[in-house]
């Protein structure tokens, strides 16, 4: 994860107004199904410390398939005690992959104040300054884009037009092989200037031949696999629900592994925004999109 926990723990701690357990307090730590249901109010969000041991594969648990165009059995970054029911089990509460969903995100439901998407279920939740999520548990990209469309499309909206300044920052979401959080998580991370100015290389006064995606040699030591579009149009976002159809369409593709596909929306140096899909074993996040 792009992030310090300790510096987040505070961050979280000052602005939610998360008061430490004290003596003579009887209330049990708020479990995951608590969570689910925003039935918080006799509860103290915690969790996510614990390094849990078991490495998890991407795709099926049981029996560990071959994934297609992937390599066989494909193990991912996270570590759970139970790797098929994600941070929906009692088990997993105190794992580290799990600890979006058990106290940043615990703590915006339980206290509010946070960024939302929506005042209706289902929404987007920006938890942090660094990081948005869903009130809903979606483990990853291919469950939210699978399983969660519109919500998909929320997503990108909320980043691009409420979550964070595209002058400065940029917006990641991270494969399904490279997370080592298992809650979906949108990064709003200093932009990579290096990739900023380097989309604007690729055209003179407008980009007009990137106004479908197109596969682009990824620049640098930035990954080898990733296909972009742009805005035709200075200062201007780039519609959710049209991202959302761009990652279905790398997802869909041969001979790409679906568990390498992450995205990222950026600004150019010329000020076009680009959304940008990566299908490769590495994160979107570091040294591509990314300070």
């Amino acid at each position: 994860m792009f992030f310090q926990r300790s510096s987040l723990l505070a961050f979280i701690s000052l602005h939610l107004g998360f008061i430490p357990r004290t003596a003579g307090q009887v209330q049990a730590n708020c479990l995951s199904q608590q969570i689910l249901n925003n039935d918080l109010n006799n509860c103290i969000c915690a969790g996510g410390n614990n390094e849990c041991q078991k490495q998890c594969p991407v795709g099926p648990v049981a029996p560990v398939m071959p994934a297609p165009n992937c390599g066989s059995h494909l193990l991912g970054h996270l570590h759970l005690d139970d790797c098929e029911h994600h941070c929906l089990t009692e088990s997993n509460d105190f794992c580290k992959s799990c600890w979006i969903w058990n106290l940043p995100l615990c703590l915006c439901l339980q206290n509010g104040g946070c960024l939302q998407s929506s005042k209706n279920a289902p929404y987007w939740v920006k938890i942090t300054s660094t990081l948005a999520t869903t009130n809903l548990a979606i483990p990853d990209i291919l469950n939210l884009q699978e399983n969660h469309k519109l919500l998909a499309g929320y997503g990108w909206d909320f980043g691009q037009e409420t979550a964070s300044d595209p002058k400065t920052e940029s917006l990641v979401i991270n494969s399904a092989y490279s997370i080592t959080e298992n809650q979906i998580h949108m990064h709003v991370c200093n932009i990579n200037t290096k990739m900023r100015d380097w989309l604007a290389t690729l055209y003179q006064s407008s980009p007009s031949a990137y106004q479908t995606l197109v596969e682009i040699p990824p620049p640098y030591p930035a990954g080898e696999k990733m296909f972009c579009r742009a805005s035709q149009t200075a200062d201007q976002t780039i519609p959710g629900d049209s991202i959302s159809d761009d990652i279905n369409s790398v997802i869909q593709q041969q001979p790409v592994c679906k568990y390498f596909v992450g995205a990222a929306v950026i600004r150019d140096s010329k000020h076009y925004t680009w959304v940008c899909v990566t299908a490769d074993h590495l994160s979107a996040e570091y040294g591509r999109f990314c300070a």
